[in-house]
């Protein structure tokens, strides 16, 4: 989608991925396939995990990107936008805004996101947003059916090692 609205809109795109450390449980869950489940089950755990702190407490994220640019092509470009799912915590968002901001110091970035929990306007506050304190699944979730696709593309990106 993001590629082709910037075929629409005549901007660039450049995919980021921020990945923080999931939980033993975490891990255990979708190896033993609980991604399988029905959505009202996904639903309920992810709710639980949501409240549970576990974003909060693990707010450190590992943000990559790759550019092929000079310093100056880099100086410019003046607007950036910053597109999120879900801005949970807001720990993955600020980490990707800074180290966007570090990359291009001479730009204004924007922020958007579908979804903001209201939790998260104590870590940033996104510029535009579509939904507030919603629950949402989008191929990023780990629960989500397209998740590995999405992998795949971060590794056709060069965002993440080839390992499958």
């Amino acid at each position: 989608m993001a590629v082709y609205m910037s075929r629409v809109f005549n901007c660039g795109f450049q995919p980021i991925h921020a990945e923080r450390k999931t939980g033993i449980l975490k891990k255990l869950f979708f190896k033993l396939g609980g991604g399988g489940l029905p959505t009202i089950v996904k639903n309920f755990l992810r709710l639980l995990e949501f409240r549970s702190g576990t974003h909060r407490r693990n707010s450190e994220r590992h943000v990559t990107f790759s550019l092929s640019m000079t310093e100056a092509e880099k100086e410019n470009i003046r607007t950036i936008l910053v597109i999120d799912d879900s801005v949970d915590t807001g720990a993955s968002l600020r980490s990707v805004v800074d180290k966007v901001k570090e990359t291009f110091p001479a730009s204004k970035v924007y922020t958007y996101a579908l979804n903001v929990f209201s939790e998260s306007e104590n870590v940033i506050k996104t510029d535009f947003f579509t939904f507030k304190d919603r629950m949402i699944r989008t191929p990023m979730s780990q629960d989500a059916e397209e998740y590995s696709d999405f992998l795949d593309m971060c590794r056709d990106y060069g965002l993440i090692d080839g390992k499958k």
